[in-house]
């Protein structure tokens, strides 16, 4: 396939597009298709650059952001709330017994 490489490149697709142009007869703008190169083929089909990905710096400025109102919000590492430890209503009626010492 190599050596007909050269032959190839001036060959044209058949790809067409659109060409408006005004009619010499009546002044009329009218539209034709007409095939394209496949040069310009080509060049339509460069690749296009993807999103931006994420660099470790970003993430790691995320993060301490996140931390930092973590701590703010009285949150553990995770982001969760704080655990706040509460007495049932046994534990408590225990600790009264306790303290009366009975």
């Amino acid at each position: 396939m190599t050596k007909f490489r050269h032959w190839r490149e001036g060959v044209q697709s058949a790809d067409k597009k659109p060409q408006v142009y005004r009619d010499p007869d009546d002044g009329k703008t009218k539209t034709r298709m007409v095939p394209v190169d496949k040069d310009i083929v080509k060049t339509n089909e460069v690749k296009r650059p993807g999103a931006p990905k994420i660099t470790g710096d970003s993430i790691a400025i995320q993060r301490a952001k996140d931390a930092e109102h973590n701590k703010a919000m009285g949150r553990t590492k995770t982001g969760r709330k704080a655990p706040v430890r509460t007495m049932t209503s046994t534990q408590k009626a225990m600790a009264l017994m306790r303290k009366k010492g009975m």
